[in-house]
């Protein structure tokens, strides 16, 4: 679009350069054009669709993959982030055959055990096999979307590319957590539910289980959705129908068992595990005599016997993991500064909801300024979690397809726990266990903008996605500018 404008401009004879001409007073009169070029937005619009016509799954792949890759050493130094100082000490007991952090199910330690034994102890051993597992989430949401949505590719590709913005996703994916690798698995056992491959399914979330307890809540988000989305049995419903159903449902928790209770008990048969310790300590001084009889050299020979309850099952096991989570509080200093109750996430509410913790942080001094070049925050990713009450609001007043449903269910089986949990206890403290929930919030924030502006969908998830990425790009790790 040119807009044309033309400017009328008068000048006295004064204010004009002449030569061998005396003239005493002239009016002229001049005229000038201007050329305005206004954006023209449909235009924009349009190429933009162009260009992301030509994007697929594995371009968005590739670049989660090297968004992880670039910040994956960082800090390098021997530096541990948050929880990895506890869980890299677990992994390093277990490879020697000692009993660690029975607080938590033992997979990701032994797989994290395996990467230092044999490509040594350091960063790379520690974090890589977390990205092994974080790189899969967009082509894994890409194909559940995929599935939900009745193959409609733009809205596929806009939940893959967003999750790549989730500053917890992100954080957490990239550093020796426990909860990742669940997570991952839990959505693949996801994937697999709703293409019928029950038992793929089933295997995936017995694997999830054994990676971290939080999976069980995923199991029980799915759950929702298979009965949300089940054909309704009424008195005229075929016998054959129920029955086969019963038993899809029996063999699907039966393999879960299996794997996630027997891996446990294998486990627990190995390292037993303590529920608690004592030590006892014995000493005996034993002294040296030459042939005379005269002492040269005096050893003080020390014994610790260290006993406690084993665990020797899984029953056992699942109240022990139960009691270390009645025993968080939020009274401790660092956890107390930055604690935040579960209804805090889904809006501007609530005590700390504008920040989040510092997990780790290096700071410099040059010039008489300090800043940080690197600094790992557990941040609420805003755009997305503010989502849940327009989610739920569309979905209950608006909506009854596929994809609204399994983004309710995610939410309900992964978020609802903590909501019940922290008002009973009131003692949840770490931001990362809500990083579940945020699939659920990814799922449907798509599915929001269709029903609210079905005309300009597209452009507002854009817009959504820009906002996104501009927030992340706040939180990211390390820091490109001073």
């Amino acid at each position: 679009m040119i807009l044309k404008i033309e400017k009328q401009q008068y000048l006295k004879s004064e204010d004009l350069k002449m030569s061998k001409l005396d003239i005493e007073q002239v009016d002229v009169k001049q005229k000038t054009s201007y050329n305005i070029t206004i954006p023209n937005l449909s235009g924009i619009w349009s190429k933009l669709s162009k260009l992301v016509s030509k994007i697929d799954i594995w371009h968005i792949f590739f670049f989660n993959l090297a968004m992880r890759l670039f910040v994956v050493s960082m800090p390098s130094d021997s530096g541990m982030i948050f929880d990895e100082v506890h869980y890299i000490k677990s992994s390093r007991d277990i490879i020697l055959g000692i009993a660690a952090n029975a607080e938590h199910p033992p997979l990701v330690k032994l797989i994290v055990g395996f990467f230092m034994s044999t490509f040594g102890d350091y960063w790379f051993s520690w974090r890589i096999p977390i990205i092994l597992f974080s790189m899969w989430i967009p082509y894994i949401l890409y194909r559940i979307v995929m599935k939900l949505s009745d193959g409609d590719k733009k809205k596929a590709l806009f939940t893959a590319f967003i999750s790549l913005f989730d500053i917890i996703l992100f954080i957490h994916g990239n550093i020796y957590m426990l909860e990742m690798p669940a997570l991952v698995l839990t959505l693949v056992s996801a994937m697999w539910l709703i293409e019928n491959k029950y038992k793929s399914s089933a295997i995936a979330m017995g694997l999830a289980c054994l990676c971290n307890e939080k999976a069980v809540f995923a199991l029980v988000g799915m759950g929702i959705y298979q009965w949300w989305t089940m054909e309704k049995t009424t008195k005229f419903t075929p016998k054959i129908t129920v029955g086969k159903t019963t038993k899809t449902l029996g063999v699907y928790l039966l393999i879960c068992s299996i794997i996630g209770f027997g891996g446990l008990w294998v486990s627990d048969m190995i390292w037993q595990p303590s529920m608690n310790t004592s030590q006892t300590v014995s000493s005996n001084v034993v002294v040296y005599v030459d042939g005379a009889g005269n002492p040269v050299n005096t050893v003080t020979q020390t014994q610790t016997i260290v006993s406690g309850d084993k665990i020797t099952d899984p029953f056992t096991h699942l109240l022990f993991m139960f009691g270390y989570y009645t025993g968080l509080s939020n009274n401790i200093p660092q956890i107390a500064e930055t604690w935040r109750p579960a209804w805090s996430w889904i809006g501007p509410w609530g005590p700390n909801w504008n920040h989040g913790p510092t997990y780790y942080g290096v700071s410099v001094s040059t010039g008489g300024k300090t800043y940080s070049p690197m600094l790992y925050i557990g941040q609420t990713p805003y755009t997305i979690w503010w989502m849940v009450i327009p989610i739920f609001l569309v979905g209950i007043l608006k909506v009854r397809d596929k994809q609204i449903k399994f983004a309710m269910s995610w939410i309900l089986g992964t978020y609802t726990p903590w909501l019940i949990w922290d008002g009973i206890r009131q003692n949840i403290p770490f931001n990362h266990y809500f990083m579940f929930a945020s699939i659920g919030c990814i799922i449907g924030i798509p599915l929001f903008w269709e029903r609210v502006l079905p005309k300009y969908k597209y452009q507002a998830m854009a817009i959504h996605l820009l906002a996104t990425i501009v927030f992340f790009a706040m939180y990211f790790p390390i820091h490109l500018f001073r």
